[in-house]
């Protein structure tokens, strides 16, 4: 309104006049400098290496301790189990030895003979080998031949894994050796949550269940969840994948090697997990789906893990006991 005598000022504006006059200065704020040479980070770095004190380094080695022990200790477990199965297959030549005497006295085994007793010539020993009523007796010399391939192949491939494991124990030792004698807490530190953010493919167990077979890499997932885990994570789109039609269960993976086909007895191997591991196990019997990863689709609106194959091809499989048993030899850890 009208001021007499006097100019007109709006009452904002005198709001903001007085507040101004009663406000508090503004305050400068300076980087604060720290002693010695390099880069800024580093001065703060040796800053906290002089200052960060004794305690704090020592719980943050203890934590390294933990963290690195925690995983020397899961691999250590893996190794010895490889161990057990590289001992498993170095009786393989005891299996040969079986074949050859077999091979030398076809004359004195009959179709039908549970047992074959005669003279190991290796050793002059008495020897005592369990043979199929069923089969031949050339045909159950073969067999014993056919297993000492499979042992050897085996037993090529259990190394393999056991020197992978060696190595990576290896290195995990010597990081544990590095960052235990580092002497600035604020690295330390870094160092610490960097392999706790960070982790690594084989610091990460892979879901479900591995087998090595004849230098292939078969990947069950047994539930949805699994399933779902490994097609999103493990797989690419050149790798085989099989599933019991008709019946829920697993998923299984046959992962691609560049140049190679699939062989028939690694698709029979793959095709016996998925029945084996579904709904169908106990028919004894069943079809499965098989195609390239590539060529699945996740179901629109579906549960976890659900996919619709396109371009699958149709497989019978018939479980064989014999080969589930040697797969189970093959299980991986590493």
């Amino acid at each position: 309104g009208e001021i007499t005598g006097g100019r007109y000022a709006p009452e904002e504006a005198l709001r903001d006049e007085q507040s101004s006059a009663t406000a508090k200065p503004k305050q400068d704020f300076q980087v604060r400098t720290f002693e010695g040479s390099g880069t800024f980070n580093e001065q703060i770095d040796a800053y906290y290496a002089e200052h960060g004190g004794a305690l704090s380094l020592e719980a943050l080695r203890e934590q390294v301790r933990k963290l690195y022990e925690g995983r020397l200790g899961r691999l250590a477990a893996s190794l010895e189990r490889l161990r057990e199965k590289q001992k498993a297959y170095e009786q393989g030549n005891t299996l040969k030895e079986y074949g050859d005497i077999l091979m030398a006295n076809l004359y004195q085994i009959k179709t039908g003979d549970p047992w074959f007793d005669g003279i190991n010539f290796y050793n002059d020993e008495r020897a005592r080998i369990k043979l199929d009523p069923l089969k031949s007796p050339q045909a159950n010399a073969e067999m014993y031949y056919e297993q000492y391939h499979k042992a050897k192949t085996g037993l090529s491939e259990v190394m393999e894994e056991i020197q992978r494991g060696e190595a990576e124990q290896g290195r995990l030792e010597a990081e544990l050796t590095s960052l235990l004698e580092e002497e600035n807490p604020l690295r330390l530190h870094k160092a610490l949550q960097k392999q706790r953010q960070v982790i690594k493919p084989e610091d990460k167990k892979r879901p479900g269940l591995t087998f090595i077979r004849q230098g292939w890499m078969l990947i069950v997932g047994r539930d949805a969840a699994e399933n779902d885990d490994l097609l999103r994570h493990y797989v690419k789109g050149a790798d085989l994948w099989l599933h019991a039609r008709d019946y829920p269960g697993s998923y299984v993976f046959i992962k691609a090697k560049p140049g190679k086909t699939v062989p028939l007895d690694i698709l029979l191997d793959a095709g016996n997990l998925a029945l084996f591991y579904s709904k169908g196990r106990n028919n004894g019997e069943g079809d499965l789906f098989y195609t390239p990863v590539k060529f699945l689709r996740r179901a629109k609106n579906g549960p976890k893990g659900l996919v619709i194959p396109t371009q699958e091809k149709n497989l019978h499989i018939i479980l064989e006991e014999r080969r589930l048993k040697e797969l189970e030899q093959c299980r991986s850890d590493v």
